[in-house]
This record gives C-alpha cells, sequence and structure tokens, in this order.
C-alpha cells in the first residue's frame, strides 16, 4: 500500500469499485502520524461513512416504499444513468431495471417522469442549496449551459428523485389480490421444508392454488444462492412487509446464504417486523379518554344511570388492558393531573372491538389484550344474520336478545 519513501508526496490510494475511471481517494503523508496510525484511522472514518450511509438508505427505503424494489448497485447505476438521460441520451440499461414498477418501459414514459422530477425537486426552499451544488460540480473553465444543465440535473439525482421517477413509472403493480392456500397463516411468516429437488415445485405449487391469478412476478420471488447479498434480502423482506398486500412473497433456498448473508437475514427480517409492527399503532391517551368522561360528571343529588359506549379501533395496541382493568375491574381511572374517575354501580360500559388474536403453534387463537378475555363477551351478528333470526326464528332472535342483555348487566 506505501513504502518508506519519505519523498513521496501520495501516501495511500482507495480506490472505489474495478476496472478504469472508478473514484480515487488518495491521502497524503502525514508530518505528525505514522502510517500505522493513519491506517486505522482511515479504516475507522470508512466504516462511519458506511454506517452513516446504511442509515440514510434505510430511512429513505422506510420513507419511499419503491425503493425497496432496487438495490443499492441498482439505485447507483440509475442516478448515473438518468443524469445522461436527462442530457437527451438514451440508455437502454435501465428499461429493464424499471419495469419492475413499470412494464414495457421506455423513452418517453421516462422523459415524463424526468420533467415530473425535475418540478417537485425544485421547489422554492431547495433552490439555492441545490444551485450551490450544481456550481461545485461544473468545470469552471467550461460554463456552457448544457454543462450547467448536466451539473443541475446531477446533484438533483438523490434517493428522492430516483423514487420519483420510480413512481411516476409505476403501474401500482400491488393492486392484485392473491389468495393463500388455508394450510398457510396469512400476515405473518410461515415455512415450508422438503426436498431440495421439490422446492421449486412446492413454490410454484403455492401460486397455482389460484388460478386466476398470473404467474408470480420477480418481486414476489427472491432465489438465494451463495453470492446473494444482504442488501436484496433486505429489500425482499420490506416489499413483503411494507406492501400493501394481495401479494405472496416466498423466500427461496435460503440455506444457501453465506454466514453473513443468513445471519443478517434473520436480523433484518426480526427488526423489520418490529418497524411494521410500529407503524399505524396508536396507544390510547387516558388525558383524552377522562375528559371524555368528566364531561358526563353527575352533580350533586343527581343519580342517572349512563350507558358508556367505548369503541376502541383495531389500530390501538397499547394501554387497552390498563384502561379496562382500572375503569371496570378496580371502578377508578386518574389522569396526568390527578382527576380521578370513578365508576358507579348504576352506569354500564359497553366495549366495542375487533379483538387481536395470537396463533401459537397447535394452540387455540388467543387474545392478544388479556382483559379481553376476562370481562364478559357478546358477538355481534351481521345485519343480515340478524335479520334471518328474526325472519326465521322469532323466539331464537328473542332468546339471543335477551342473552345479550343478560350478559350485558353481569
Amino acid at each position: 500500500m506505501c513504502n518508506d519513501d519519505v519523498n513521496r508526496p501520495v501516501c495511500l490510494v482507495l480506490s472505489f469499485g474495478k476496472g478504469n475511471g472508478v473514484w480515487k481517494l488518495k491521502g497524503r503523508r502525514s508530518e505528525t502520524s505514522s502510517l500505522k496510525e493513519m491506517v486505522p484511522a482511515i479504516a475507522k472514518f470508512m466504516e462511519k461513512c458506511l454506517d452513516d450511509w446504511l442509515l440514510y438508505i434505510k430511512t429513505k427505503r422506510s420513507q419511499f416504499y419503491y425503493l425497496n424494489y432496487f438495490t443499492v448497485d441498482q439505485l447507483v447505476l440509475l442516478q448515473r444513468e438518468l443524469v445522461i438521460i436527462g442530457n437527451d441520451s438514451k440508455s437502454e440499461l435501465l428499461y429493464p431495471i424499471l419495469a419492475t414498477v413499470k412494464q414495457d418501459c421506455n423513452q418517453a414514459d421516462l422523459n415524463a417522469a424526468i420533467e415530473s422530477a425535475k418540478e417537485e425537486q425544485l421547489s422554492a426552499e431547495k433552490n439555492e442549496k441545490i444551485a450551490r451544488m450544481a456550481l461545485e460540480n461544473v468545470d469552471e473553465n467550461n460554463t456552457e449551459t448544457s454543462f450547467l444543465d448536466q451539473a443541475l440535473f446531477w446533484c438533483m439525482m438523490n434517493a428522492e428523485s430516483v423514487v420519483n421517477i420510480a413512481k411516476d413509472n409505476s403501474e401500482k403493480p400491488e393492486t392484485m389480490k392473491r389468495e393463500l392456500p388455508s394450510y398457510f397463516l396469512e400476515g405473518q411468516p410461515n415455512l415450508l421444508i422438503c426436498p431440495k429437488d421439490d422446492i421449486l415445485k412446492a413454490t410454484l405449487t403455492i401460486y397455482e392454488h389460484d388460478k386466476s391469478k398470473p404467474l408470480p412476478s420477480s418481486d414476489e420471488i427472491l432465489i438465494c444462492h451463495t453470492k446473494t447479498s444482504q442488501d436484496e434480502v433486505d429489500i425482499f423482506w420490506r416489499r413483503a412487509i411494507f406492501g400493501s398486500g394481495g401479494k405472496i412473497y416466498c423466500l427461496v433456498h435460503a440455506d444457501l446464504l453465506n454466514y453473513d448473508a443468513g445471519v443478517a437475514t434473520q436480523k433484518t427480517l426480526e427488526q423489520n417486523i418490529l418497524e411494521a409492527n410500529g407503524m399505524g399503532e396508536k396507544q390510547i391517551d387516558i388525558d383524552e379518554f377522562m375528559n371524555g368522561l368528566l364531561d358526563h360528571t353527575s352533580t350533586n343529588g343527581t343519580d342517572i344511570a349512563t350507558l358508556f359506549h367505548i369503541d376502541i379501533s383495531c389500530e390501538v395496541i397499547e394501554g387497552i388492558d390498563y384502561l379496562l382493568f382500572n375503569l371496570l375491574i378496580l371502578g377508578c381511572l386518574t389522569d396526568s393531573k390527578g382527576l380521578v374517575w370513578r365508576r358507579r354501580i348504576d352506569d354500564l360500559y359497553m366495549i366495542e372491538t375487533i379483538p387481536s388474536m395470537s396463533y401459537g403453534q397447535n394452540k387455540e387463537p388467543d387474545y392478544v389484550h388479556t382483559m379481553l378475555a376476562v370481562l364478559p363477551d357478546v358477538f355481534c351478528k351481521s345485519p343480515i344474520e340478524s335479520i334471518s333470526l328474526l325472519n326465521g326464528n322469532s323466539a331464537g332472535f328473542a332468546k339471543f336478545v335477551l342473552r345479550f342483555l343478560i350478559k350485558m348487566s353481569r
């Protein structure tokens, strides 16, 4: 890497990539630090750069779903080639890549998407920043308009611009709704083990279950091998977990992943599941809930029984057991200001919710929230079922209503 020639000005050369024309970073010899000190420092700096870059990509992938159709290498390629197309040059390399989100992508599609991305990026708050970056990336000896335009467009080609172009080219591929075979659990990972020679046939069988749907697309199945990268697996998990639903995703030959990719596969799956569980979830705000109850505080001398109808959205995850136990069992609820609501014995509380269920291996489904299993419950029939009971068996309908009232009065 370096020799002991003190007259050599360049001590270290780092090449990013292979072949000719790759970026190179040259480090000059330090007058105060030795080579043994410089190499670890450079390595530490590069590791930090890598961590920052991976965090940036992860953040953008979470923010822009369509980035999960492209690996990091493909994003770099798109950034480089889109600049060329932005200057009226053609590149056939992009069409097969963008075909993941738009079939038969062509030059007209790209031109329209690029113009749309330009307009979105050139917002008022970004104009000055982009202009400064453009000036820094143009040759001061060649200030022709075409070169300025190229520098300007290059500065715009960040992750957001790439995804805007991908989004504009997208045909919303996830509108299809596949039917999952009944022997699989929907909404969670399923493990299928079979002889190696049968794995591809078994995979196709999953998609053949619904004869009305086409063969699986390239974004639905990832066939792993020894050189499959962690990035490929990560974006596959993200498509499967953060997609709008309707598709069936299969990771095939996971046993062929190398050790590092295999460990990372499990880790990224767990991280993505945790991240997905945190999206859209809501927590009960006790103070806000208490405000609604306190509006019905009885004045001295009044004793009117009240029916409280509490509708708990299925999006609410945290705080349900806390609320129901304190309110219905202990009969007391306190907010952050110290105000107290006490349940009166004459009041009736009706809790309406679609309960979340957990499914253990070879076990009956259980309530995620324990209090829903403890409290008396009534299954609400649909209007059609209710009318059927009323028309076909009036005695049965009356018995159903009576049972409902008895349970609610307990």
